[in-house]
């Protein structure tokens, strides 16, 4: 006789069914999201009211549960403040030599702060150097100055090259060199009389002081600029009668007579009287337009100085020393220039006057 079926049999009277919790389900879900390396599952609340005693139990096959957990590796996982850390770390770059980029830092500002310093210099030696150079179409009396600025606008020019950046070719720095060379050579040649004139004696003789009041003062030459001339290009002269004067000077007769004799004109006969005016004992001035490249300052021609019969005493200036001084000084030349006019307009009034 074989053992009866227990498995369709129903429940013994009196007993309940054993039914499988819905806890039972939420664990093998949780352990299955655990296996798949969640950090953390989410749990089901379990409803609040009683199962009923007459509730049908659902089968759970545990397999396909687990693949299913298995199948979505991010259920039940959420981000912590531990994950968004790690996120702001990795994305965070952290120099591995700190204070070598902070000296780094600095020496470029430096550099940057250098560089532009060198530009503006540069600039500021360049205008300068400009206004120097041009400073002679606006002061051209002044001639001290105008050789100064000169040297200094040449200087500025030169220092400029030695800034970094800035440098010049050869070829132009030997042009500049140059330049400078001949400028302070024209100060030198300005300045070499002035400093003799002003180391010299300040005493000169009674006929200095009328020759500089009757002539030279009357041209715009101040006492400095007459000493300095008879230190450098005139003396005085005393000849005997009957001497010829050479043609070679401008002279200014002090005392005395002289026959100026001419084939083109009659004879000239100049006295040197202290109380007439001064540019009327002037002769031979010529020679001074010539120099200034005044080219029609009167008939030219071969002349004869000679003393009279009293003998004669006369300032003698030299014109080629006069004309290197001139060169290298416009204010003197504009005062010879000055001195040669006032001479021929008062020899044509005393034409017109003795005509």
């Amino acid at each position: 006789m074989s053992p009866p079926n227990t498995n369709n049999a129903p429940a013994p009277t009196g007993t309940r069914p054993r039914r499988r919790s819905s806890g039972t389900k939420l664990l093998l879900l949780g352990l299955a999201a655990n296996l798949n390396g969640a950090e953390s599952f989410s749990t089901v609340q379990a409803p609040a009211t009683r199962p009923s005693a007459k509730a049908t139990p659902v089968p759970v096959d545990k397999r396909s549960a687990f693949r299913k957990a298995a199948s979505c590796p991010n259920l039940g996982r959420t981000s912590t403040s531990m994950d968004v850390f790690s996120a702001d770390m990795d994305s965070l770059s952290i120099p591995t030599n700190p204070m070598g980029d902070i000296f780094d830092g600095l020496g470029s500002m430096l550099m940057a702060d250098s560089a532009a310093a060198v530009d503006v210099e540069a600039e500021g030696m360049n205008l300068a150097a400009h206004a120097l150079l041009d400073f002679s179409s606006h002061w051209a009396q002044a001639t001290i100055a105008l050789r100064m600025a000169d040297v200094i606008g040449r200087l500025f020019v030169l220092g400029q090259s030695l800034l970094p950046g800035h440098g010049m070719s050869p070829d132009e720095l030997a042009i500049q060199l140059g330049f400078l060379a001949v400028s302070c050579n024209s100060l030198h040649k300005l300045v070499q009389p002035k400093l003799k004139a002003a180391q010299a004696s300040q005493y000169l003789t009674p006929q200095d002081r009328l020759a500089f009041r009757k002539v030279f003062k009357p041209a715009g030459l101040n006492w400095s600029e007459y000493r300095e001339l008879s230190l450098e290009s005139m003396e005085w002269v005393t000849m005997e009668p009957g001497q010829t004067v050479k043609d070679d000077a401008v002279y200014w007769l002090y005392e005395g007579t002289i026959e100026i004799e001419s084939a083109s004109t009659a004879t000239r006969v100049l006295t040197g009287d202290k109380t007439v005016s001064g540019f009327s004992g002037l002769f031979g001035e010529n020679r001074i337009a010539k120099i200034l490249g005044i080219t029609d300052c009167g008939k030219s021609g071969t002349k004869t100085t000679v003393i009279g019969e009293q003998g004669a005493t006369f300032l003698r200036m030299s014109t080629n020393k006069l004309g290197k001084l001139m060169k290298h000084d416009d204010a003197l030349a504009t005062s010879m220039n000055r001195l040669v006019f006032q001479s021929m307009k008062n020899r044509i009034t005393e034409g017109a006057l003795g005509a």
